[in-house]
């Protein structure tokens, strides 16, 4: 058998595409490399290789682990808010006086559950001592005690932030819009102390002095209590002296644990005053 029908044997044998025929025609190769090319188109055509597969996608590790701290840090941060505004619903009833509805904030600030999976380790002591501290106020038996624990509470939020770099940032952007549409006194005090807590808690010592600065320099409208007695009235002005006292020695205090008590003697003096009021009402 001569090379050209042993290669067209071969060829019709490998069952190789007509298509590739061409590659081995007479006319173009000469029978010294017939051999060779014969081999090479034959070897193309029985080990072809297979189409290059896509890679699989990617799974980027460091995106997957972003995004689950992303996750936690939403959890994190809705408990969070949560927490904050249990405390705010104990500090406001403790200034109406209301000891029962500021222990039952209480419980549930210690009782609350937050998912603390993937949370960060430095941030975990902070939430269990927020909770002891929000334990002890729920067994307060005096508004004093109470205030005591919300003082502490917010010097607690102050350091957690710190140490976690985290925490809200409060806006002061309306805060001159905000005191000229006060009407009236207990309004701007109102005011001053929310300031004070944002100070506080955040912690931002520029709210902190603004709110304490508020007091100080509030003006003692007392012409709105005409209608009580002179011992009533004298009381109450005795009871603004005494806030302004508290918040001048506020605005020297620099650590979290002397703002803290001197914002809960900031609320059981409010205390003491709306509720001498309401005896009177």
């Amino acid at each position: 058998m001569n090379d050209a029908n042993h290669c067209a044997t071969t060829i019709n044998q490998s069952k190789i595409a007509p298509s590739r025929v061409w590659l081995i025609s007479k006319k173009h190769i000469n029978h010294t490399c017939f051999g060779l090319v014969f081999l090479c188109a034959l070897s193309a055509g029985c080990h072809r290789n297979p189409a290059k597969q896509e890679n699989p996608p990617h799974i980027d590790t460091r995106q997957s682990k972003v995004e689950k701290q992303e996750s936690t840090s939403k959890i994190i941060d809705k408990g969070m808010h949560e927490y904050f505004d249990h405390s705010t619903v104990a500090r406001d009833a403790i200034v109406e006086g209301e000891l029962t509805e500021a222990t039952s904030a209480f419980n549930r600030l210690a009782t609350h559950t937050i998912s603390t999976k993937n949370a960060p380790k430095n941030w975990l002591p902070f939430l269990e001592t927020w909770r002891a501290t929000a334990r002890i106020g729920s067994q307060s038996t005096e508004l004093n005690q109470a205030a005591e624990a919300v003082g502490k509470l917010g010097a607690q939020c102050a350091a957690c932030h710190q140490a976690t770099r985290s925490g809200p940032t409060y806006d002061p952007s309306g805060w001159v819009e905000e005191i000229v549409s006060l009407k009236t006194h207990m309004l701007l005090l109102r005011w001053a102390t929310d300031r004070m807590w944002e100070g506080l808690t955040e912690p931002w010592d520029r709210a902190w002095i603004v709110g304490a600065e508020t007091l100080t320099e509030a003006p003692l409208e007392l012409h709105e209590f005409h209608k009580f007695s002179s011992n009533k009235a004298a009381q109450v002005k005795d009871l603004a002296v005494e806030l302004k006292s508290i918040a001048t020695q506020a605005l020297k205090q620099k650590s979290p644990e002397g703002k803290a008590d001197a914002y809960s003697r900031l609320l059981v003096t409010c205390s003491n005053c709306h509720r001498l009021l309401d005896r009177e009402r």
